[in-house]
């Protein structure tokens, strides 16, 4: 879709880190992403292909509460907010699924 940008992640490189602003979404297609806290000692989840991350603090307009960080190398496709809310425009009765 064209409201999904493709962005690539080294092993090591994070999506995002704690306390960012949460203004996007992020879909795996390729590689493995580590949700961590700062120093990466506690890890909350791992997520694979097929996997999304970032949608919590997208949706209610928060900080981010962990970190995202490439476990290896990475393909991820990335929803911005502002897509998010142009795409809801036209599904309206799906949003308060999606808050589910």
């Amino acid at each position: 879709s064209r409201r999904l940008k493709p962005q690539v992640l080294l092993a090591g490189d994070f999506a995002f880190q704690r306390q960012e602003v949460g203004d996007r979404m992020f879909f795996i297609q390729k590689g493995h992403v580590q949700i961590c806290n700062d120093d990466q000692s506690v890890t909350y989840a791992t997520l694979g292909r097929g996997g999304y991350f970032g949608e919590l603090a997208m949706l209610t307009a928060t900080r981010r509460i962990a970190g995202a960080r490439a476990l290896d190398n990475c393909i991820l496709y990335v929803l911005t907010e502002e897509a998010f809310e142009e795409v809801m425009r036209y599904y309206p009765n799906h949003y308060d699924t999606i808050l589910e």
